[in-house]
C-alpha cells in the first residue's frame, strides 16, 4: 500500500532481506513501472545495526508544506516493538 504526499508515493516495505523494513518513495511514473525504482529514506535494519537498538517502525506523520514538496516528517520508532516509542524527524 502506498500513501501520496505531494508528487511522491511513500511505502513501508518488509521482506527477507529487510526484515525490519524500508521507508521508501517513488514518483507516479516509477510506481507504474514493472520494477519501480524506490528511493530509500530509512533502512530500519541499518539503523538498528548502527545504533545497537532493535528498532521497530511504527509509522510516520508528514508536515504539510505551505507550498512546494513535503520535506519533513516525524517517524515513530519503538526500541523493542512495545508501546514506548521515540519520535525522530
Amino acid at each position: 500500500m502506498v500513501a501520496k504526499r505531494g508528487s511522491w508515493y511513500y511505502n513501508f516495505w518488509k521482506d527477507r532481506a529487510n526484515p525490519r523494513g524500508l521507508l521508501r518513495r517513488t514518483r507516479w511514473e516509477g510506481y507504474l513501472a514493472d520494477a519501480p525504482e524506490w528511493e530509500v529514506l530509512l533502512d530500519v535494519d541499518a539503523l538498528a545495526a548502527a545504533e545497537g537498538v532493535e528498532w521497530v517502525y511504527g509509522g510516520s506523520v508528514f508536515l504539510r508544506p505551505a507550498q512546494g514538496e513535503y520535506r519533513r516528517a516525524l517517524l515513530r520508532l519503538s526500541p523493542d516493538g512495545g508501546d514506548a516509542v521515540r519520535i525522530r524527524e
